[in-house]
């Protein structure tokens, strides 16, 4: 059962060293330990891991104990090429072991991008990683990740401080309902059409028949590797499916906003939905997520409320609901709908003026635009350094 510790985990003693310190102007605030994990350690634990692994393939019970089971957080670089051993893991490597072969709290990568902030233009993935996040080592300690203020606040974000939580009682809902339908728990079953095609088998297998939370640990497209298919230990089973149900969700789902629609994108949408006297480009990343009856018209849409808690950690509704609601102005008569004015850029988690901003497609569809802040707002706003990939996806607005 994770506690309140964060484990911090480096090849590099000056690099771990310098990141801990980062780390703990921030744990200290929610009551969280940071503990260092040399690379000697890191490696014990990773041959537990190991051996975990090859007791799970023979159908045996693991016999020995791992550190990681004690992780709010397990925070691990993902270059480790100086750690030594037979295996010769990154970081990607250790966060699946840990999240199949223990019931390690939330991972996160650090500089699988290397170690500058770069704003995934991309936007919706369907990662083959078992990370619940990955950033540069340069935000770990963000106010954007921690309840905080800053500059860079990426829109899908989670908050650190919450994620551990979060993954806590998603893993109690599947225990309660480990073979069940994942879209029935979730309550989103009458909306299957709207889940986006390349994400689609994720709930729903080969013939059509909807998954339960252990048919998705045991299968194939958990991303499991080949040989541990089917061999996830039985005291795993919620937790892995927990997780990567979340990862779903967030990295897939709710993106589109097609399903699932959040705060910002209803107002993009819905601009007659904004409360009179709201100036929008004053309203921070926090209010954003969490103080929508601040801004929101909420009553007009309170019956497309979709309580998405420990899946989500921010307010949504229900986009197709919203579609079928010709009491909305900007639904029955769109060529009425009142203008903004403004963008929200996805980078900053905040509308800006339109010049401020520019516009770019990702993977979610070519027609869909989207907005980051422009390279010279950045420069005179403390976020010179910030780079966009692909940058083939930028449309100049």
């Amino acid at each position: 059962m994770p506690s309140n510790v964060i484990f911090d985990c480096d090849d590099d003693s000056v690099v771990e060293l310098q990141w801990t310190r980062q780390l703990e102007k921030v744990a200290k605030l929610f009551d969280l330990e940071v503990k260092a994990l040399n690379a000697e350690d890191l490696l014990g634990e990773i041959t537990i891991l190991r051996d975990r692994q090859r007791e799970a393939r023979r159908s045996k019970d693991p016999k020995r104990v791992v550190q990681f089971e004690q992780a709010n957080l397990l925070i691990v670089d993902s270059d480790l090429i100086n750690l030594g051993g037979s295996f010769d893991p990154n970081g990607d490597d250790i966060a699946y072991l840990a999240r199949a072969f223990s019931n390690s709290g939330p991972v996160i990568i650090l500089n699988r991008e290397g170690g500058d902030d770069v704003f995934d233009l991309e936007v919706l993935r369907r990662s083959p990683y078992f990370d619940d996040l990955s950033i540069s080592s340069q935000s770990i300690d963000s106010g954007s990740l921690w309840e905080g203020a800053a500059t860079y606040h990426p829109w899908m974000w989670p908050s650190l401080s919450k994620l551990s939580e979060r993954l806590e009682a998603a893993t109690a809902i599947v225990d309660r309902n480990l073979d069940m339908p994942i879209l029935e728990v979730l309550r989103l079953e009458e909306f299957k059409a709207q889940i986006p095609k390349a994400s689609y088998s994720f709930v729903v297998d080969e013939k059509g028949v909807p998954r339960t939370f252990a048919d998705l640990a045991l299968s194939k497209e958990s991303g499991l590797w080949p040989k541990d298919i089917g061999t996830i230990p039985k005291a795993n089973l919620p937790r892995f499916a927990a997780s990567r149900v979340l990862s779903w969700i967030n990295r897939q789902v709710l993106p589109t906003q097609y399903l699932l629609v959040d705060c910002p994108h209803l107002i993009t949408n819905c601009p007659s939905l904004l409360k009179e006297g709201i100036e929008i480009k004053s309203i921070g990343p926090t209010n954003w997520k969490h103080g929508e009856r601040d801004i929101v018209k909420c009553d007009s849409v309170k019956v497309h409320e979709y309580d998405g808690w420990p899946w989500l950690d921010r307010k949504v509704w229900l986009w197709p609901r919203i579609c079928e609601d010709s009491s909305i102005l900007d639904i029955s008569n769109p060529f009425d709908r009142p203008e903004l004015g403004a963008v929200f850029c996805e980078n900053l988690s905040r509308f800006v003026q339109n010049s401020d901003a520019m516009a770019f497609t990702s993977r979610i569809d070519q027609t869909i635009i989207r907005f980051v802040s422009t390279y010279e707002w950045n420069a005179e706003n403390g976020l010179e350094g910030l780079l966009y990939a692909p940058i083939s996806n930028l449309l100049r607005w």
